[in-house]
């Protein structure tokens, strides 16, 4: 199989599997006369770090923007980011809350990832068959804090892989449901959300037979994270003014003990987080 529902798939004499969709975004830059575009080297402009929606001062009215061209574009992309491309699952994620009215300054910012498309058309997913390692459930999970100046929410992600030398097998990057009152709060519900895909990733392995064939699953699988102090609330759940407002969460770590290990990464293994909950 070379092409499955816009994905090119390859395979090399090692066993890796390879997953693209050069072809997919060749035609999508093509679509909306950026085929010849000057590359960007990020998926974001630096002065679109804190995006806003529409402002409609009566003195200084944000220019309306071409509602039907944004959402084609960031709608063409979104099929990118949740198949091949978590590198831009931030960058659609925040284009996306401005669908209903964008102004030009947010189609702007899309066109700036299309020039970003442009510049790494080659970038594909790799899944790796090399080594004796058996496969076991690694997540990193991170957030920002209350960087959305419309509602201040903050910004949850996540990955799991199965092999250290191979790519995400999934990946996410979306607004927090509530508004954290601390970074150990937007912290602790970003590695919540990480544990709950977790726990339906382990069955999934546990179907396909990737773990053996012992049942039920068993199997622990890790999260790590850099928030020492989300990390201190997990394994001591004191009930204190700081964190009872969210002692649910609480109870769910609590019931997951053993399912889950929650552990504290290195400053290396940061730069890993940064794609799915912050501007690269």
């Amino acid at each position: 199989m070379k092409r499955f529902i816009g994905l090119d798939v390859s395979t090399d004499g090692y066993g890796d599997i390879s997953v693209s969709q050069k072809r997919y975004l060749e035609k999508v830059l093509h679509r909306f006369g950026m085929e010849t575009c000057k590359p960007a080297s990020t998926p974001f402009p630096s002065h679109a770090q804190h995006l806003r929606k529409r402002d409609y001062d009566p003195d200084h009215p944000d220019p309306e923007g071409d509602q039907t061209l944004y959402c084609e574009v960031v709608g063409s992309l979104n099929h990118a980011a949740v198949w091949t491309r978590p590198d831009i699952a931030y960058s659609i994620s925040k284009l996306s809350r401005f669908l209903h009215d964008p102004s030009i300054v947010h189609v702007n910012a899309a066109k700036h990832l299309l020039r970003y498309i442009k510049g790494t058309l080659d970038l594909h997913l790799k899944f790796s068959g090399k080594g004796n390692q058996p496969p076991k459930l690694d997540s990193y999970a991170d957030a920002d804090y209350a960087n959305d100046e419309d509602d201040r929410k903050s910004i949850s992600g996540y990955c799991y892989f199965l092999f250290d030398n191979s790519s995400p097998v999934s990946y996410s990057s979306k607004s927090q449901s509530l508004v954290a009152l601390s970074t150990m709060e937007a912290e602790t519900t970003a590695m919540t959300d990480a544990t709950k895909e977790g726990l339906w990733l382990r069955s999934l392995c546990y179907d396909l037979r990737l773990f053996g064939e012992h049942q039920p699953p068993t199997n622990i699988f890790m999260v790590n994270s850099d928030s020492e102090s989300a990390l201190k609330a997990i394994r001591n759940p004191v009930f204190h003014a700081r964190t009872k407002h969210f002692d649910i969460r609480q109870h769910l770590y609590e019931m997951l003990c053993p399912a889950a290990v929650y552990l504290w990464i290195s400053l290396k293994e940061r730069r890993i987080l940064r794609i799915y909950s912050q501007r690269v």
